[in-house]
């Protein structure tokens, strides 16, 4: 009778189990690293909206006015960002399709340009607003430079 090579299995569950168990370890963090991303780049996004509507009622008049309040919305994800690298770009804003069409009727007469001066007499800007992004531990080893954000907005107000 031979004697039988590995009848006894025993040990083959624990190595299976210590070769995947900080797989599913590094893989569980890393989706909670980039979900903490995420929400971050959220609270970013909500803070220049937020910014641009006061900005559009006439609550903030000058560029380092809308930074400090992009800085103080974004609240607790402000650990995930440089402050430094906050910047806003302005240009006038494209042509929107009302425009096209009351620019199209402006032939038609005094009445049509009443109208028009009264329905889209506004001004603005479109704001590009760039952030980076100081990522997690785990994430950190892929963007190790840090991740710029960007927000794009067209801001219309309606003048004083």
């Amino acid at each position: 009778m031979a004697p039988e090579k590995f009848s006894n299995q025993t040990g083959q569950a624990l190595v299976e189990m210590l070769l995947v168990i900080p797989m599913l370890f590094l893989l569980t963090a890393g989706a909670i690293q980039f979900t903490m991303l995420f929400q971050a780049r959220n609270a970013f996004d909500k803070a220049c909206g937020e910014a641009a509507r006061q900005y559009a009622a006439n609550q903030l008049k000058d560029s380092s006015a809308i930074t400090d309040t992009i800085w103080k919305d974004m609240g607790f994800y402000q650990s995930y960002f440089n402050k430094q690298s906050l910047s806003i770009s302005t240009q006038a804003p494209q042509a929107t399709i009302a425009n096209t069409f009351f620019n199209a009727i402006d032939g038609l007469g005094p009445l049509a340009a009443k109208i028009k001066s009264y329905l889209i007499n506004y001004t603005g800007h479109a704001w590009t607003v760039t952030i980076c992004c100081t990522p997690p531990s785990l994430v950190a080893v892929i963007f190790p430079d840090g991740i710029p954000f960007q927000s794009q907005l067209t801001i219309l107000k309606y003048p004083n």
